[in-house]
């Protein structure tokens, strides 16, 4: 966040706040970022831009992608899977407009095409497998999910 801010607020310069807590971060941290990176963080001086290349921004993107996952555990234990099912359908009906219709086309119930199953838990089952896989919801779950939305 140190460095997000540095870059956003500071001009994209290095102040003495990004340089304190680069030299705070524990040796574990550093070499993370150093074998991501495929070299140390370098900086000029305070006020300066730091260097910046292809492989920062790569080593900023992994970490980036590594914080999320970690955070989306957290979360996941957090919310029951009944509140996962809502917050998928909601998520699908108001992802684009053509959601929207499909997701409100049928009452609840109407339309299956196969056991127990209609297009929008089909729909929903897609959406969840792309957005929330490690989850791994039931067509079942979904469908309760899409009924309290409904």
């Amino acid at each position: 966040m140190t460095w997000r801010n540095a870059m956003m607020h500071g001009a994209g310069k290095v102040n003495k706040k990004l340089i304190d807590r680069w030299k705070g971060l524990s040796p574990a941290a550093v070499t993370r970022w150093e074998s991501l990176a495929g070299r140390p963080f370098t900086y000029t001086k305070v006020d300066m831009p730091p260097t910046l290349g292809w492989p920062e921004i790569m080593a900023t993107l992994a970490v980036t992608k590594e914080s999320a996952h970690e955070i989306n555990g957290r979360v996941q234990r957090a919310l029951t899977r009944a509140q996962w099912a809502e917050a998928i359908a909601r998520d699908y009906r108001s992802s684009t407009a053509v959601s929207r219709r499909r997701f409100n086309a049928a009452p609840a119930g109407h339309g299956l095409s196969g056991p127990e199953q209609d297009r929008v838990v089909q729909r929903l089952q897609g959406h969840a497998m792309t957005y929330y896989r490690d989850l791994a919801m039931t067509p079942m779950e979904l469908k309760a999910g899409r009924d309290a939305v409904r």
